[in-house]
């Protein structure tokens, strides 16, 4: 059968037979994918508005600001792997004057929006859309069967939200979720 939610039967390899199933295994209606859509993203948001609003005591994303300082200089015409990167929000830690910069002259291409808007909120778009992968990630894990999924995926995303490795990836604007979800996309 070809009907939604339902599985069928489709030729294999060598004339063989093997069930398919089709996009929509569950039958649910698309206003409860978009619902999912708008729940997820909105614990996202508000996850990364918690650590984010927990950062403005002085606190500047460092790892973020090494990277568009380096986009920056790279377009100046600077040779990037020369000297550690400068700038004058950037704090490294231990007194050093400023941060390597790690990455492939490549990543400068994918860092360069980056320097679209203003360092701030800048860096407001590159932790939210880091937070919206982390929630593609942990949706893939949960599964499509389980009870309320919506709540379970809400409440997996808060949950890893509260973790020190992703509130120290969103307060410095580390790169490592994207990273992540590069590789599961691949």
């Amino acid at each position: 059968r070809d009907r939604r939610g339902q599985e069928r039967r489709a030729p294999g390899a060598a004339g063989t037979i093997r069930d398919v199933t089709s996009d929509r295994t569950s039958g649910r209606p698309d206003w409860a994918r978009a619902v999912l859509v708008v729940v997820v993203a909105g614990v996202a948001l508000l996850a990364m508005w918690r650590i984010v609003a927990g950062t403005q005591s002085g606190t500047f994303p460092n790892d973020f600001l090494t990277y568009r300082y380096a986009v920056n200089a790279a377009n100046d015409g600077v040779n990037i792997y020369h000297h550690d990167i400068t700038g004058p929000m950037l704090t490294a830690p231990n007194g050093a004057d400023g941060q390597p910069f790690t990455y492939t002259p490549a990543a400068l291409v994918a860092l360069w929006p980056t320097t679209l808007f203003g360092w701030h909120t800048s860096w407001l778009l590159w932790d939210g859309a880091a937070m919206l992968v982390l929630s593609w990630v942990l949706a893939r894990f949960v599964p499509r069967t389980i009870a309320y999924r919506p709540a379970v995926i809400a409440a997996v995303v808060l949950a890893a939200s509260l973790l020190t490795i992703v509130t120290k990836h969103i307060r410095e604007g580390q790169i490592n979720i994207f990273l992540m979800g590069l590789v599961l996309a691949d």
